[in-house]
């Protein structure tokens, strides 16, 4: 990324409230440019400065896997826009009387147009590389999102900063963002219900001597009481029939139970499993509890239980794959993040299998399905995947083409894991740890209506961000288990 070196004196810049969704099937679909931005010269026949002097520029490019570094020259009315570090690309462009932006047929990106802009850039175009590849590049600036929330950090354990013993390859592959000092957390009326373990832990529960629930007061934010938790608890959600939570747990020999609101035990069930699998994820609907258990070495299956008794119910066929997540979704059916299927399993309530969903994407974004996040009315899906090319994709399982978009962060290289629900009713929050050694763990918006990072980070603390939980007021509660933390996140505007 480098500073943006201009000619100019004006520093005015102008906006653009149009948006653009942009469909890819085999390369780049043909945009709608009937309306392009429009750039109108100034009195004196100068153009005003699409990017001020002292801004970061940062280029969203659908053929090349982030980060490129951009510069950008403007002299009155020419463009010189050079993208580097991903691939090598020149292009010139003109301001011309209308105000309308053209570029040079000799640009060493393909011949280039302009397309309406995505939400947040500057910038927009489509350059055909071939008669086979065409190529979308968004112009975004920089943009300082910290002034947008308040937060408090929160420490539950006090244990020095931790990361996963993995290689660089495997950097948040398999069950790496499970891992950590503290486990789970869940809303259950007006406190947090997290889950403090005795050591860092990780789903296959071969370090933690005692485990524990603590309770966070939201009014206070502070722990008003703790309670003996089961070792190596995995999943808590909140009891959807009582005013209590339900836990999964037990690592090699998983089990479920139903506690009160203060962590007293109710009732549990132990679960069949084969000595080399544990349960991971849990999830409800209309009286019906799902559980998934999963391996790092063997298949992985779905269990069903009535509520509140937890009568067993029946058992989906083995998968033969390692699942990562399960949740809930319409029309009366489940989502699997299946990583070696390089994309998502379909199941029924009946814990038939349905279907399955291939991430497909033409900029080669990660298959590898992480944490899913389901819209409020349970149509859209949201999915992180992890990678070297990690990317927040958006489906909609109800469409013939279940892929509605994927996006790439393109500020800096991370990895996305947690989402939640933003103030905007078309963005998410997402939780994603920066690549670099500084582990950075990071917050971005993300927009579902154009399956794009929106630009603008905030750095809430270290390492992954296991659970992103929505709160009242829009809220959002952080778990950072890598540090031991918990944040609460307010959006100010």
């Amino acid at each position: 990324m480098l500073r943006l070196s201009m000619r100019t004196t004006d520093n005015s810049v102008p906006r653009s409230w149009l948006r653009c969704l942009v469909f890819c099937v085999a390369g780049l679909a043909a945009c709608d440019v009937s309306d392009p931005e429009r750039f109108p010269p100034d009195a004196s026949s100068d153009c005003s400065p699409i990017f001020g002097p002292e801004e970061t520029i940062f280029v969203d490019h659908s053929c090349e896997q982030p980060t490129c570094v951009v510069t950008v020259h403007q002299d009155r009315c020419e463009l010189h826009i050079q993208v580097s570090g991903c691939t090598e690309e020149t292009i010139k462009g003109h301001i011309d009387r209308e105000g309308i932006l053209t570029f040079d047929d000799s640009s060493s990106a393909g011949i280039c147009r302009p397309v309406p802009l995505a939400n947040g850039a500057r910038i927009g175009m489509a350059c055909d590389r071939t008669a086979e590849q065409a190529c979308r590049l968004d112009f975004y600036p920089s943009v300082d999102r910290n002034a947008e929330f308040r937060l408090t950090t929160l420490s539950i354990d006090t244990h020095d900063f931790q990361e996963p013993m993995t290689r660089p390859d495997k950097f948040m592959a398999q069950y790496t963002p499970y891992m950590g000092w503290l486990g789970p957390a869940a809303l259950v009326e007006d406190r947090l219900v997290i889950v403090k373990y005795g050591a860092f832990e990780s789903p296959l529960c071969i370090e933690t001597t005692s485990s524990t629930f603590e309770m966070v007061d939201l009014s206070t934010f502070a722990v008003v009481a703790s309670a003996p938790a089961p070792s190596c608890t995995m999943d808590v959600i909140a009891d959807p029939l009582g005013d209590g939570f339900i836990a999964a747990y037990g690592g090699l020999e998983p089990a479920i139970a139903i506690f009160d609101r203060a962590g007293t035990l109710i009732r549990s069930t132990t679960v069949a499993a084969n000595g080399m699998q544990f349960l991971l994820e849990l999830d409800h609907n209309a009286g019906m509890l799902y559980a998934l258990i999963s391996s790092d070495a063997s298949s992985s299956y779905v269990v069903s239980y009535s509520l509140p008794d937890l009568r067993y119910l029946g058992t989906s066929n083995p998968i033969r794959h390692r699942a990562r997540a399960l949740s809930f979704v319409r029309p009366s059916g489940l989502v699997l993040s299946d990583p070696e299927l390089s994309g998502m399993l379909l199941m029924g309530a009946d814990l038939t299998e349905a279907s399955s969903i291939t991430l497909l994407s033409t900029r080669g974004s990660s298959n590898d399905p992480g944490a899913i996040l389901v819209a409020p009315d349970l149509s859209g899906v949201f999915v992180s995947a992890t990678g070297r090319d990690a990317a927040v994709w958006v489906l909609n399982p109800m469409r013939p083409d279940p892929i509605v978009g994927d996006g790439v962060p393109y500020e800096r290289q991370m990895v996305p894991w947690a989402m939640a629900r933003a103030k905007k009713p078309d963005h998410l929050w997402v939780g994603s740890v920066a690549r670099d050694e500084s582990r950075d763990a990071l917050l971005g918006t993300f927009d579902t209506a154009e399956s794009h990072f929106l630009p603008g980070l905030v750095r809430i603390g270290r390492g992954v961000v296991r659970e992103m939980i929505n709160g009242e007021n829009h809220v959002v509660y952080a778990v950072l288990p890598w540090e031991g933390t918990l944040v609460r996140i307010e959006p100010t505007r």
